[in-house]
This record gives structure tokens, C-alpha cells and sequence, in this order.
């Protein structure tokens, strides 16, 4: 499922940069219901049904922007995510699995426009880095305090349970 997020948030950003122009925030909604129903289809064995997460009245308009979507991106659905390049660098190391540490900032990566400008490879080399380098908790909280300062809401949103033991305090 994080694959499917990551997904996700790459489909609406190339759809918003083909498509800047949504009528309201309903319609913007639709466009990030449709992104994720489509990475959905695309990523997972067994996606749910859009009648199981969607509202009635709002399926059909779902339905047409996946449509929009998938025009706009020319039905090109194969991209690297970071959650793909993490899986990349650590199978190259002989590590089977990403950690806690890793799986936050890759999720914390989401909330930058600036770190998804670059390319997911760079920032699974930055994560690795990153959390190798340190060791232990403190390159974590330096990124988190960084990621705080340039967007409080992000820290709020991430951080639930399985992030709280892993850091203990928030900086």
C-alpha cells in the first residue's frame, strides 16, 4: 500500500501539471480519488471496489476524471516512486526490507514540492544516507525538525503511533 500512495501523489502532480485548472475543491477531490483508484488498479493484486471508499454521488465523477487522467497521462503508469528506488538500493546491498526510519522519510518526502522535484532515485540515495550515516534516531529528527519548520502539518499527519515509539519525543 505505501507503493500505491507514493503512486498515487505522482499521478495527481504529473495530472495538476498537464491539467493546473480544477473548477473547485471537489473537483480536486475527484482528481486525487481517481489518481489513487488508478494507482490502486495499477499496483495492487486485489484493489478494492470504488463503490467500497467513494460516496455514490460521487462516483461518476471519479470515474470521468480517471478517464482525464489517464489521458493526460498518456496512459504511461510505469514510474519509479522513492518506496521503488529504496527497494532498488537496499536489494543491491543484500537488505531484503526497508526499516521505520526509511519508511518515514520516504513518507515525509510527499509533503515537500521541493524534494519531489527531484528524482526518486536521488532521494532514496538521500534516505539511505541518511539514515545510515546517523545510526540511530538523530538524522531522523534533524530531517523531521527541517520538515516542520517548512511545513507543520506534515509532522502532525505522519506521526501516529508507529511513529511516536520510534522517536519518542518530537523535536
Amino acid at each position: 500500500m505505501r507503493t500505491t500512495i507514493h503512486l498515487a501523489v505522482l499521478y495527481l502532480d504529473l495530472y495538476l501539471a498537464r491539467q493546473p485548472m480544477l473548477q473547485d475543491q471537489l473537483e480536486a477531490v475527484a482528481a486525487a480519488q481517481a489518481c489513487l483508484f488508478i494507482a490502486m488498479k495499477f499496483e495492487e493484486i486485489y484493489p478494492p471496489d470504488l463503490e467500497d471508499w467513494v460516496e455514490r454521488r460521487h462516483r461518476q465523477d471519479v470515474l470521468k476524471l480517471e478517464a482525464a487522467v489517464l489521458k493526460a497521462l498518456d496512459y504511461q503508469l510505469a514510474h519509479s516512486t522513492v518506496e521503488h528506488q529504496l527497494a532498488l538500493r537496499l536489494w543491491e546491498d543484500g537488505v531484503t526490507t526497508t526499516n521505520d526510519k526509511m519508511e518515514l522519510l520516504a513518507d515525509l518526502s510527499l509533503f515537500d514540492l521541493n524534494i519531489r522535484q527531484l528524482r526518486p532515485s536521488e532521494v532514496a540515495a538521500g534516505i539511505v544516507g541518511t539514515v545510515r550515516k546517523e545510526g540511530g534516531n538523530e538524522g531522523i529528527v534533524l530531517s523531521l525538525k527541517w520538515m516542520v519548520e517548512r511545513n507543520p502539518e506534515s509532522l502532525h499527519w505522519l506521526c501516529d503511533q508507529k511513529y511516536r515509539g520510534l522517536l519518542g519525543t518530537y523535536p
